[in-house]
This record gives C-alpha cells, sequence and structure tokens, in this order.
C-alpha cells in the first residue's frame, strides 16, 4: 500500500552505525526506509535497479554502498525474491494502537513468499501486550502459508538480549525457526564435505567467511558464482592463509570492480580466480598505492594499523 509519508525517527542521526557511514551511504540508508518502495511493517518488495534510478546513481555503485548498509544494519535482503527486511522496524515505526496495526498487516498482501516472512513473524521483540496479540492474530493467514514448522515456531516470548549484537538500528532477531536451524545444519554438513576443513590459520576457531565473500562479489558484478566449488574455496583459502581477511577481499572487489565494471572485455574478468589469484596482492596495493601514496600494506588480520585517513 502506498503511504504519503514516512517517519524519520531522529534518533537516527544519534545512532552509532548510522553515524560511521559515509555520506552515500547514509543516503542510501535513508531512502530504504523512507522511499516509495517501504511499506508499513518492515518487510517489503525493493527493486536495486530502481532504487539506483531514484538515487542517480549506477547500479553497481548503489550495490557497492547496499551491500554497506545491509551488514551495518544487519538488514537482510533476499535477492531472489527481491525483499528487503528491516528486524528494528516496530522499534522506531511502533504502531500507535491495534486498529493501526492491524491496517498495516495488510501490506503483507503484497510481499512475495520469502524465507524472510519467517524471521518477520517471530520477530516479537518491539511488539508486546495488546499490540503483540493483534499481531500474532493478524499474521494467522499469513502463517497457513507456510510449512508447520514456521507456524509452530510463533510464540509470544521475549528475545534474550544475550542472543543480539549491541542496540542499533540493525539489531539481528532471537533463536531462529525450526525450518531455519535445520538448513543452517544442512548447508553446515555440505560445506564440511565439500571443502572437508574450512578452519585454517591464526587460531583453530576461525572459519573462512566463503559464503560471505562470494556473497559481496555476486552483489556487486551481478553475478552468480558458487561458494562451494573447488577452485574457488581454493583460491580464497590460499589467500586467507597468507593472512588476508575479508575486508581485504572486499577491496580488491570494490576496486576492481570500479575499474572494469564498464569495459565489456575487462568485465569478464569480475570473477573469484581472476581476483583472488595470485595477483591479489599486487590488485590490493594498487589500491593502498592510489589511495594513501607512500603507506605500505600489510593485511587485515596483522593488527598493525593502516587505515587510509
Amino acid at each position: 500500500m502506498a503511504v504519503k509519508y514516512r517517519k524519520v525517527d531522529p534518533r537516527v542521526w544519534d545512532d552509532e552505525v548510522f553515524y560511521q557511514l559515509k555520506p552515500e551511504e547514509k543516503l542510501i540508508a535513508l531512502y530504504c526506509f523512507t522511499s516509495a518502495q517501504v511499506n508499513r511493517v518492515g518487510i517489503f518488495r525493493f527493486s536495486v535497479a530502481l532504487a539506483a534510478e531514484d538515487l542517480g546513481m549506477k547500479q553497481q555503485r548503489f550495490q557497492r554502498g547496499f551491500l554497506v548498509v545491509l551488514e551495518r544494519f544487519a538488514w537482510e535482503y533476499d535477492r531472489g525474491a527481491r525483499v528487503l527486511y528491516l528486524p528494528t522496524w516496530w522499534k522506531y515505526n511502533h504502531p500507535e494502537n491495534e486498529n493501526v496495526l492491524k491496517g498495516n498487516l495488510s501490506d503483507l498482501h503484497d510481499v512475495p513468499l520469502t524465507d524472510l516472512l519467517g524471521r518477520f513473524l517471530n520477530n516479537l521483540r518491539y511488539l508486546s501486550g495488546k499490540v503483540q496479540e493483534t499481531f500474532v492474530a493478524g499474521c494467522k493467514e499469513l502463517q497457513e502459508r507456510f510449512q508447520d514448522g514456521w507456524a509452530e515456531g510463533l510464540e509470544m516470548v521475549d528475545t534474550d538480549p544475550a542472543e543480539t549484537i549491541p542496540q542499533t538500528f540493525g539489531e539481528p532477531l532471537g533463536k531462529p525457526l525450526p525450518i531455519q536451524e535445520q538448513e543452517q545444519e544442512q548447508e553446515q554438513e555440505q560445506e564440511k564435505n565439500i571443502v572437508v576443513t574450512a578452519v585454517v590459520v591464526s587460531s583453530a576457531s576461525e572459519r573462512i567467511p566463503f559464503t560471505k565473500i562470494i556473497s559481496y562479489l555476486n552483489a556487486a558484478t551481478d553475478k552468480d558464482f558458487k561458494n562451494s566449488t573447488k577452485a574457488t574455496t581454493s583460491v580464497i583459502r590460499a589467500r586467507w592463509q597468507e593472512g588476508f581477511r575479508f575486508d581485504d577481499f572486499k577491496q580488491v572487489i570494490d576496486n576492481k570492480t570500479e575499474e572494469w565494471g564498464s569495459d565489456e572485455k575487462m568485465c569478464e574478468y569480475l570473477r573469484p580466480l581472476t581476483l583472488f589469484g595470485t595477483k591479489f596482492e599486487s590488485y590490493l596495493q594498487a589500491v593502498r598505492s592510489r589511495d594513501a601514496p607512500g603507506k605500505v600494506f600489510v593485511p587485515a588480520s596483522s593488527g598493525v594499523d593502516c587505515e587510509v585517513s
């Protein structure tokens, strides 16, 4: 349902996460909860292409900023269904009363089926009393569209604060739903079978974020690389063992996407084997040399402060 106006909580300007964003990233964040794409419940269809057009940005440039915003606020985006979910929506847009909430929930009819709806149903942290009861009752029809496990997972409980990160606009949810736990266990088991072991370098408990790295690459290049192929995991593991970390991978992806993204010939080299291969450090060195002449590069894991001013 289209709404003529959006509320912006003034606390956003004092929010630590929001404050640390770059100006362009702040614009993207504001767009995500005030644009015409947003509804009244905080889970809605979201077109990246339309957002980029509305903000007058190239799509790849918007995607890079959008990824940062998602990561900082722990917002979730289902790329396949094109649905954006803001878990802290009710904290900053709390319904005035039960009747208002009933009207708000009608917006759910326009939301495509997505796993994120399960998270939305279980997120009762900022709703209490009659409003929470109204929410549970109003979502029963939606529950029926999902498997029984999801419907059974909806309980009127408070989330354990210990299960969340410090309060920001992007607080994650509490316990996952039963079906989500099963899917996570299956994915972890599959990763073990494919990669054998992803625990390497520095400490026995450090896991290489294959999925996170490839997801960032896919979003930046609008491609669909798999995070479990032997060739891809091999080059990522090799760089990780050399001491490079996620921020280093992210920097190389950002730099090469900007440099090669508009070149029809070079664009095909925006792939894991090229970006994360033996020239990885030289790609990263080029970034550091360009942005901060005279500074010496050290891997992100070294503990040495090499931040570019």
